[in-house]
Parts: structure tokens; C-alpha cells; sequence
């Protein structure tokens, strides 16, 4: 058994476990290798072992001699190779202490043709009928290949105009915009079709093994040239010269061969164990629901006791993934209000009589004509314990809205000394209760709002984090997105409500969703909302029973993460002592050439690898990947779309800065790109995907442009799973821009950029500089005069748009 081998068997458990991902979802994402963390980095440490020759045993053949036999080749041939050695040689002068002593590092642009694509031809467009000409797109190559579950096709007079930029079924594709450096070969039915000029290809490829080529470009020696070539771009796009004059390290073609073989039996393991993983997680998933299922149906709080002494038995075995926890606290809070959590007494007459009688707006009563019926109403009520009363939410308290005080634009009533809340300040809480407020309004501005001076309950009931409670203990105003529970009723515990809301959430963003426009939660459809009450004295021993119970697991969470964070150190550590091990050494202790562990592993290692907190799973060009940029986008969209200045270059920008400010973990090439000048492609990907999962339709000419579809808003369930913490922060950045025309969003946009650049290159940070650095970004930023750049950036000091490295 080789070396790597013992190096995957000997430590299944931190590969298997090492994970960073939050399982919020149930399960994993089938088929993707990035789901688990220790298997991505054992694929990590094949190809690095691979391209620097620690994986076969070497022969007595010589890379100098291939290379000579592929030059006679190429002169008989008469290919037109840029064989001169370009570039910074130096750091492989030793190179025997990297590469075994029969390699040799040469420079693609020795090997083979560097040609790029060709974009379609301006006023051309995609054929709408399946014609024999395809368009190859970044988007299409995935997994080493070309995926054709959604291709697109030209016409025959598009592909005629564009019929020199064509791939081979014998040229290796790399991707050079978008995602950088995907590789990959094209399958003999898309032999000589076009490629797109976000891609290049590598042609007149002989006498060398096409799979092992393949593998040693993903390798991070390969990769790593290609991220700093892209670094000294003003765009991020790989430049056709950067991908020739990248080094590669040539093994002799029978260790080729060898190489390819070997890491194909690798990786094939590495299949199995995420596979097996993945089969136990979804088990584990079941099982967890089962049991969650028997505590759900229990009858009582007798029959609770008997069927949670059942799971805390196994409780260790049952709750140890994030889904598990999420999954256990939703059935806490589900039990607690449905009256099974705890014995339960009887309420009097006399109670029952007096919160039906509860005054409405101090002197109007309620009456079952003043409640509206909606879906969903029936279902609730009926999953209340029979032991327990039911009234409204009308019943209890008297449901207001805010108001706002101002109109549009108007700051007079602003910057005073009374609070003001908003939607963020609510759902920004952590725990039960409001920790602050980030407007203020003056005394003349309280005849447009709302003030109230005891502790209340509030909801919030509009924008896409509608349905969140919290509880304000300081006197405060607030403003139409957020509704209060005012002369709430002696006999309800406030904290007990609040319990109750915070299950409503997801079922009363359901009910806003199925109106027109952004969701919006009708004070009525509050107010004729059920709730079911126990005794006043019940409700508080409930909610001390829940923080009880959420505080034990909070404690179980906190170690689980520690727990984690510790696999995903030891299987960085494990990696990197691997190559350490393997670079230290020409010739060392071997077994099939893989040189043998005898450092010991450090936990936590300083090095260039990222922390546990800020792995991206999701940085290479996955299905999920897509959904999560794909979510952030709808969000953005659904919350801007009826703007009329909202269209493609405002959303483009707007991701940027969201992902920047906010510390959106997205894919990283897509971070800068945006910055830059408009991409259409990028437009047209948002475009097409939105529409093939029938979110909006974009119309060029209309106002508004995004139109809803029948599924719009179900983006949210993907985008809460990625940026629920961001959400409310979110909010508010969309607030600073909704009403902004794309030149201001353009301008503060690239000036970010620039201004991000410099923090990371360590340079000062001037209005000389910047303004320099703007007008350099690229031809398009020159229609825009000094004046309003400046202006521009002063809106951002103003507004505290500022970048942080």
C-alpha cells in the first residue's frame, strides 16, 4: 500500500469529519466533492503530490530526451511554437529539490499552442432552435468535460463568421474569465465547435500523455501561477501570454502514464469515502427525523418525558450536525407551543372571559367579523393540545403598525434624541430582546410615527425578513416595517409570545409571499392569527423550560465547533506536512516514491493555508456555487426590481459590494469582475437562470425590467441557508442604493475596488491616488468628470462604505 494510501486509511476519521460547511440543509449535495472538507483536501494533496513527482516510482527515462524528440516533432511538423524561454526561471534553479532529477521544467508555450475563443459577433444572438452548431460556454465545462444539460446554439451564418475559433477533440480547454483555470478535454460530439473567448485552448499537444497534462494543471503549482498572473491584471481574465509562460514540471512519458493511473486510483478512493460518508449522513439525517417525528406526536407532556428518554440516550450518537441541532431546537419550540412541553392547568372562566373581552384600540372590541380567513388558518389551529384555550392574536393585544417620519428624501426629523427602529434593528438581534437602534428622529417627527414607552413585542412585517419577533424594553419609535403588540393582555407573558411568533416565521413570510410585489404581512392577517394559551404561570415555566434547553445545547454547539475546527487544522496540518515532507528531501525513506511521515503533525500550523472560519467550500466552480451567487442576486433583485433605475449594470455592482462589505463568501474570481466595466455574460447567465427556475423575466425596453414569475421568492429558502447573518446588514446596504442611478452605483463601485487594491498592496490611500487608479480601471470610467468621482467619494466616507482587509 503506498504512502498516500496509508496517509487516507490510517486517518479516515478526520477526512471523513473535517468539515466547515453548516449542514443547515438536510443532508449533502449528491455528487459534489466539496460537501466534505478532509476529501477536498485529500484530492488537493494527489495532484500536488502528482505534479511534483512524490506519487510513482521513477524510471530511467529522461524528460530532456521527450522534450527533444517533441522539438524534432514540431520542426517536421513545421508548428510555429514560441520555444524562447520567457519569465522568472530562478525559483526552480534547485529544482532537484522539487521535481526528481529526470524532470525538467519547461513553459506551456514549449509543449503546445496557446489560441483564445471569440465572443458572438456584435448584434448576433443564441439561435432559439437546437442547430448543429454549438457555442461551448465557461459554463459548460465542468468535471474535466463538457456538460450538455443546457448548451446553446448558433446559427450556421453565426458560426461561419466565428468558424476559426474552434476546439478540438484533441486540445485541452482551460478557463481564463469567470472561473479561472478550469481544465478539461472536449467529448468527440462537440468536436469542432465554438469556443467562448472567457476560454482558450491548447492545441498541437505531442508525444505527451493528454490525462496526466490535464491533472498537472489543476495542481496548485499550475494554479497558483495562474492567480498571480490574474492579480497583475487590471481585469481579472487570464491573459493568453500569462497561460504560455506558465511553468510546468515534465515527468518522462512512461512516468506520464504511470502518474495518470495512479491518481486515478486515488482519486477513485476518495470517491468511495465521500459516497459511504454521504450514504451515513443521509441514514443519520432519517434517523434524526425519526425520532424528532415520535417527540413531535407525543400526547402529553407524560408521554414527551417517556419519548425524550429515549433520545437522551442517545443523544451524543443523534445530535451532532448542525441539521440535527437546527432540526432539534424547531421541535422544542414546536412542542413548547403546542402545549406538550409541560403539564399543563386548566384556565378559569374567569380568564378565558377577560382576554376574549380584551379591548381593541381602547374601546373597540373584536368580533369574528373583523378576522379574515386565509390558507393555512385551519391547519394551525388544529395542532394545538386540547388542554389549552385558543384565541386570536387580535384577542391579546392591540396590533399596530409604524410609520415613518419623513417623506421620501426628507432628513428635517432625523438625527434627534428619541430612537427610532427599523427592520434591521429587529432582525440584527441575536436573542430574544432589540440590542440597539441605528436611527434617532427628532420630537416634530412623532406625529408620523409611533411612540411607545413600556416593553413590548414587536414583529416585523415587510421586506424579506418579515415574521421575526423581538422584544423592545426601552421606550422607542418605529417605522412601517415593523408592527407592536400594544395593550397586550395581563394574563399572556410577553416572552411567551414572542416564543410563539418566532415559530411563525417561515409561515407568515408563506402567507405575505402568495400576495403581488415585495411580501408584505397584512395587519389583519396578524391580527386573526391563533394562538393557543396555557395559564399565565404555565407560559412562564415553558420559557424557562426552552432557554434551559437552548442554553444546553448552545454549550453542546459551541464544542461541536470547536470539535470541527479542529479536524479541518488536522487535515490542513496532515496535507502540509505531507508536501513538506516530500519537498525537504531529493531522496528520501520511500514506498513507491512517496516519502514517509517522520515530522510530527502540528494541530494548529502557521502557514499560508486559510483558517477553518474562512474556507470557501464552494470556491471552485460547483452546482452550488451557482445556486449561492444565484441567491444573493435573486434577493437583490426582489428587493430592487420595481426601481426604475434597477437593471443589469445596478444588480452587477450591487452583488460586488454586497459580497464585499457584508464578507459574502462567493466564488473569488467574481469579487473584482463585477467592479469593472458591464458584462454582458454575466448579465446574460442571471438572466437565463432566472427565468429557467421562473423567478423573473428581464425586459430590456419595459420599466421595470424584472418582471415576477410564478416562483419568484423561492430563492429565499437557498439564500437564508448562505447569508442568514448577513441578511438585515443586507437590508440596509440595499436601502442606501435603492433609489441611486447606475452611474453613482458605478462610481462607488470601481472606487471600492480601487480603494481595496491599494489596502491590500499596503499603499496609501489618497484622493490623488484614487482618482488615478479609477480613471486607469478602464476606458469606459473617462465619461465620468473628477467632480463626480469626488462626490462620489465623499458619499462613501458619508455612508461608511469603506473597505477592510
Amino acid at each position: 500500500m503506498t504512502g498516500v494510501k496509508k496517509l487516507i486509511t490510517e486517518h479516515l476519521d478526520i477526512w471523513l469529519t473535517a468539515e466547515t460547511e453548516k449542514k443547515l440543509g438536510r443532508g449533502r449535495n449528491s455528487g459534489s466533492s466539496n460537501s466534505i472538507y478532509g476529501v477536498q483536501k485529500l484530492r488537493e494533496l494527489i495532484l500536488n503530490l502528482a505534479a511534483t513527482g512524490k506519487i510513482v516510482q521513477r524510471s530511467d527515462s529522461k524528460a530532456i530526451d521527450l522534450i527533444e524528440e517533441i522539438r524534432k516533432l514540431q520542426l517536421s511538423q513545421k508548428l510555429k511554437l514560441k520555444l524562447k524561454l520567457k519569465g522568472d526561471i530562478s525559483i526552480f534553479s534547485e529544482k532537484n529539490k522539487i521535481f526528481p532529477a529526470n524532470w525538467e521544467v519547461i513553459q506551456i508555450k514549449q509543449l503546445g499552442n496557446v489560441k483564445g475563443g471569440k465572443r458572438i459577433p456584435k448584434g448576433k444572438a443564441f439561435s432559439e432552435k437546437v442547430t448543429p452548431y454549438v457555442y461551448l460556454r465557461v459554463t459548460d465545462m465542468k468535471n474535466e468535460s463538457i456538460l450538455d444539460n443546457d448548451l446553446k446554439y448558433i446559427s450556421e451564418d453565426v458560426f461561419n463568421e466565428i468558424k476559426r475559433y474552434t476546439i478540438s477533440k484533441n486540445d485541452i480547454y482551460i478557463t481564463i474569465a469567470g472561473t479561472i483555470g478550469k481544465v478539461g478535454k472536449v467529448p468527440e460530439k462537440f468536436h469542432n465547435m465554438n469556443l467562448t473567448e472567457n476560454a482558450a485552448k491548447i492545441t498541437d499537444l505531442n508525444l505527451i500523455n493528454h490525462q496526466w497534462f490535464i491533472k498537472v494543471l489543476q495542481s496548485a503549482f499550475i494554479q497558483d501561477q495562474f492567480r498571480d498572473a490574474v492579480k497583475q491584471m487590471a481585469q481579472p481574465k487570464l491573459a493568453i501570454n500569462k497561460v504560455e509562460d506558465t511553468f510546468i514540471p515534465l515527468p518522462p512519458l512512461d512516468e506520464q502514464n504511470l502518474i495518470v493511473a495512479k491518481v486515478d486510483e486515488l482519486m477513485q478512493l476518495c470517491d468511495q469515502l465521500e459516497q459511504r460518508q454521504n450514504l451515513s449522513s443521509e441514514a443519520h439525517d432519517q434517523l434524526v427525523d425519526t425520532f424528532l417525528n415520535i417527540l413531535t406526536n407525543s400526547s402529553d407532556a407524560d408521554e414527551f418525558q417517556q419519548n425524550w428518554q429515549r433520545i437522551s440516550e442517545n443523544f451524543d450518537l443523534l445530535f451532532t450536525t448542525e441539521y440535527s441541532i437546527e432540526q432539534l431546537k424547531q421541535t422544542i419550540l414546536q412542542l413548547a407551543v403546542t402545549g406538550k412541553l409541560v403539564k399543563l392547568e386548566a384556565m378559569d372562566e374567569t380568564t378565558k372571559l377577560e382576554i376574549h373581552q380584551h379591548k381593541i384600540n381602547f374601546s373597540k372590541k373584536n368580533s369574528e367579523a373583523n378576522f379574515v380567513n386565509f390558507h393555512g388558518l385551519n391547519e394551525l389551529k388544529n395542532s394545538f393540545s386540547k388542554n389549552m384555550e385558543i384565541f386570536r392574536l387580535g384577542d391579546i393585544a392591540d396590533i399596530v403598525r409604524g410609520g415613518s417620519p419623513r417623506p421620501a428624501g426628507d432628513l428635517r426629523f432625523y438625527e434627534g434624541n428619541i430612537p427610532f427602529l427599523k427592520v434591521a434593528d429587529i432582525t440584527r438581534s441575536k436573542g430574544k430582546f432589540v440590542e440597539g437602534y441605528t436611527s434617532t428622529i427628532k420630537e416634530d417627527g412623532l406625529h408620523k410615527t409611533r411612540f411607545i414607552d413600556s416593553r413590548t413585542v414587536l414583529l416585523t412585517n415587510s421586506g424579506a425578513t418579515l415574521g421575526v419577533p423581538a422584544i423592545c424594553d426601552f421606550p422607542t419609535t418605529f417605522n412601517d416595517g415593523v408592527a407592536a403588540f400594544i395593550n397586550l393582555s395581563n394574563h399572556v407573558f410577553d416572552e411567551y409570545l414572542y416564543l410563539y411568533l418566532s415559530t411563525l416565521t417561515k409561515w407568515f413570510l408563506n402567507v405575505a409571499a402568495q400576495g403581488q410585489g415585495q411580501p408584505n404581512l397584512n395587519t389583519d392577517i396578524v391580527k386573526s392569527t391563533w394562538i393557543a394559551l396555557p395559564t399565565r404561570k404555565v407560559q412562564v415555566e415553558i420559557v424557562d423550560m426552552v432557554d434551559n434547553l437552548f442554553s444546553i445545547i448552545d454549550q453542546l454547539q459551541t464544542l461541536q465547533s470547536k470539535l470541527r475546527k479542529t479536524k479541518v487544522n488536522l487535515a490542513d496540518s496532515f496535507v502540509a506536512n505531507a508536501l513538506l515532507d516530500s519537498n525537504d528531501r531529493n531522496e528520501g525513506e520511500t514506498e513507491d516514491n512517496i516519502i514517509q511521515f517522520k515530522k510530527p503533525i502540528e494541530i494548529v500550523k502557521q502557514s499560508k493555508q486559510k483558517s477553518a472560519d474562512q474556507i470557501d467550500l464552494f470556491a471552485d466552480d460547483s452546482v452550488e456555487n451557482d445556486i449561492k451567487l444565484l441567491s444573493l442576486a435573486a434577493e437583490i433583485t426582489f428587493q430592487l426590481h420595481t426601481e426604475p433605475t434597477f437593471g443589469h449594470l445596478k444588480l452587477q455592482k450591487l452583488i460586488y459590494l454586497c459580497q464585499q462589505l457584508k464578507h459574502m463568501d462567493l466564488a473569488a474570481d467574481f469579487k473584482q469582475h463585477v467592479a469593472g466595466p458591464y458584462d454582458r455574460n454575466i448579465a446574460i447567465y442571471i438572466d437565463t437562470e432566472f427565468k429557467k427556475r421562473q423567478w423573473f423575466s428581464y425586459h430590456k425596453d419595459e420599466t421595470p425590467k424584472y418582471k415576477q414569475l410564478r416562483k419568484c421568492g423561492e430563492h429565499k429558502t437557498d439564500f437564508e441557508r448562505f447569508f442568514a447573518k448577513e441578511a438585515s446588514e443586507l437590508n440596509l446596504l440595499l436601502g442606501l442604493f435603492r433609489t441611486s442611478k447606475s452611474d453613482h452605483i458605478e462610481i462607488v463601485a470601481t472606487l471600492f475596488a480601487c480603494w481595496l487594491r491599494l489596502l491590500e498592496q499596503k499603499q496609501s490611500v489618497t484622493e490623488e491616488q484614487l482618482l488615478k487608479d479609477f480613471y486607469a480601471w478602464s476606458e469606459e470610467k473617462k465619461r465620468f468628470s473628477k467632480a463626480e468621482v469626488l462626490t462620489g467619494y465623499k458619499w462613501m466616507h458619508q455612508y461608511s462604505i469603506i473597505p477592510q482587509v
